[in-house]
């Protein structure tokens, strides 16, 4: 039987500082003494538990021997319910029910000859000439689909690290962050038989290894362990550069990871800006661009900041100190007393950005146009997987395509645009609103409202747009008392949208099953290919054709004919024989007699014209 040797640390919860470490100790069947740590930390609509066990005997650096017990993120939960859970891993509960099998799989000893490290690097350090190959290499290869078809995903915080990683994997440079809980250092030396027997490869989308000790890393850190990783750094464009780190540690010990993208002028922007990469939350291949939420931030907190560097050292790998990192300087710390707006203006120049007020405001502007782009493609998601079928509120999906502080950032971007726009003359406000007033649904200015009343805050529009992916989509983008016309033109909208995004869910798949055209006849019942399905998004995708029809017959003859006419040019995707120049219009998606949307197949292992209904 399990003996315990307890070394609880005082347990106190004060909400809302949740920000805790607490660690534990005990001895396992072998009589072998591990030490436990639990962390509680509040992220962004929700808490965070992470749970990992280490050996308390001394092991070789290079041996992987942090163990991740419980990574959770629960949304939703009364406080209470998550303190219970983290009682439960304090406690050591768990090992009451924990199998022998655990000691023996996890059995740190001697390694023998079959593990090795993940790669060996070419030197011991990296240099200022090696940090700005990263950047360059940063600006050019980072994006939002940077590890789509990697099978990796990442939170913000991952895919500070990933970027980093990438780069350090393919110029075989050293490379080495701090783990959550035990603050063991885990690096390209790091060596686990969890993955030594599994293929590597020069191209890190395809070394499995690789891809097998980020998913550990991904499991064992977080916002807040990645800053015990970097450093402060001058605010000028020698240091400030694409790869750097803004990060946030908010009050109430939120946090967030924005990875500079670039810096100066840019036509994302549309003027001088520096714009960000950040991951979802939860995880998921895909990133997001954005202009980079700057904020004051106390030392404590974040800021501006860039990854220490790895240096060998007595036949051990560290990091270089903080204060011995180049360009590190607490300037950044020193202006308190700011308000947003004015540290907005004084970050900007001290990067030597000199912006006129309406070029500034239409950089911001064109931000918030590009944010809901973005947000167009996670409503359309929430509303197919968490409207149109069951979301449980406290499950991972609901968590998913929620967006409350996707929300709250955009509206405190808005803000900070409209108080600018405020100073400008009335010529160059009429002149800006002009330049966004495009239609942000189809319809041919039916659905009421443009990109600008979003961005200006038209009516108070972005105040009334819903965070819940359970509710209608009109409710997600704050849109009520609409007709029966104006319906049907926003659900045709949103089918358009879904539509071409089941593109590339078909296309991965595609990628898959019939590389270079070749069928390599998939087998739908394998994990791995099971994924690639798209039947929950088709389902969601038929509820809401179903629901289009509905809101179709109980229209008036001419309003109807004025929907077709719309959608019949409207063209989609090539494959349509009997359409004009072969091209499938919204029309054969939607209103024909048999329409594409209910032949799609949802099956991975169909072909092309199965998958898109044009068969």
């Amino acid at each position: 039987m399990t003996t315990y040797v307890f070394l609880l640390t005082s347990f106190l919860f004060a909400a809302p500082v949740l920000a805790k470490q607490f660690t534990n100790s005990y001895t396992d069947p072998k009589g072998a003494k591990w030490n436990r740590w639990v962390i509680l930390n509040e992220y962004e609509g929700g808490i965070f538990l992470l749970v990992v066990d280490d050996p308390a005997i001394k092991v070789d650096q290079r041996q992987t021997s942090q163990v991740v017990i419980e990574r959770s993120k629960f949304n939703g939960k009364k406080l209470n319910e998550v303190l219970d859970r983290a009682k439960y891993f304090i406690h050591l509960n768990d090992l009451i029910h924990r199998p022998s099998s655990f000691y023996k799989d996890n059995e740190i000893g001697k390694l023998n000859k079959a593990p090795s490290p993940l790669w060996s690097p070419i030197k011991n350090e990296w240099s200022i000439e090696d940090e700005k190959k990263f950047a360059d290499w940063f600006k050019k290869n980072a994006s939002t689909n940077l590890a789509v078809g990697s099978g990796l995903e990442f939170d913000c915080a991952d895919y500070a690290l990933l970027g980093r990683w990438i780069y350090a994997h393919d110029n075989k440079l050293p490379m080495l962050n701090s783990l959550a809980g035990s603050g063991k250092l885990f690096g390209h030396f790091s060596e686990s038989k969890k993955w030594s027997t599994l293929p590597t490869d020069a191209d890190w989308k395809k070394d499995e290894r690789f891809k097998a000790a980020m998913r550990y890393l991904f499991d064992s850190t977080y916002t807040h362990s990645i800053f015990n990783d970097l450093y402060p750094i001058k605010i000028n464009t020698e240091f400030v550069t694409p790869g750097s780190v803004i990060l946030t540690l908010r009050s109430g010990n939120t946090g967030h990871t924005q990875v500079i993208y670039d810096v100066g002028f840019q036509s994302y922007c549309g003027a001088e800006c520096i714009s960000v990469l950040y991951g979802n939350e939860p995880s998921s291949e895909y990133a997001y661009k954005t202009q980079a939420d700057i904020r004051y931030h106390a030392s404590n907190s974040g800021g501006f900041l860039k990854w220490r560097w790895p240096i060998l050292k007595s036949g051990k790998w560290k990091l270089v100190a903080k204060s011995s990192m180049p360009g590190y300087s607490l300037e950044q710390y020193e202006n308190a007393d700011m308000s947003f707006d004015e540290f907005h203006a004084h970050i900007y120049e001290k990067l030597g950005f000199k912006i006129a007020p309406y070029k500034k405001a239409y950089s911001l502007a064109r931000s918030l146009y590009n944010d809901l782009n973005d947000r167009l493609v996670t409503t359309l998601q929430g509303t197919v997987f968490c409207h149109y079928q069951y979301c449980d509120p406290l499950g991972l999906p609901f968590d998913q395509y929620s967006t409350p502080s996707k929300d709250k950032r955009f509206r405190e971007k808005r803000d900070q645009l409209l108080r600018l726009v405020d100073t400008l003359p009335e010529r160059e406000k009429i002149d800006l609103m002009s330049l966004f007033k495009t239609d942000i649904f189809f319809g041919r200015n039916t659905v009421p409202v443009k990109y600008s009343d979003y961005i200006f805050n038209i009516n108070g529009i972005s105040d009334k747009m819903s965070s819940d992916p359970s509710v209608t989509y009109a409710q997600r983008w704050g849109l009520n008392n609409l007709t029966n016309l104006q319906l049907s033109f926003l659900q045709v909208s949103f089918l358009m949208y879904s539509f071409n995004f089941r593109k590339d869910l078909v296309a991965n798949a595609i990628r898959v099953c019939y590389p270079n055209g070749r069928d390599l006849s998939c087998d739908p019942n394998l994990p791995e290919i099971k994924k690639l399905s798209t039947l929950e998004f088709d389902t969601g995708m038929k509820a809401a054709h179903s629901q289009l029809l509905s809101i179709h017959q109980s229209m008036s003859y001419s309003d109807q004919a004025r929907v077709i006419n719309s959608v019949y040019s409207q063209h989609l995707i090539y494959g349509c024989p009997s359409s004009l120049y072969g091209y499938c219009s919204l029309e054969d998606l939607i209103y024909i007699q048999k329409p594409m949307i209910e032949k799609m197949s949802s099956d991975p292992s169909h072909n092309y014209a199965q998958r898109m209904g044009i068969n």
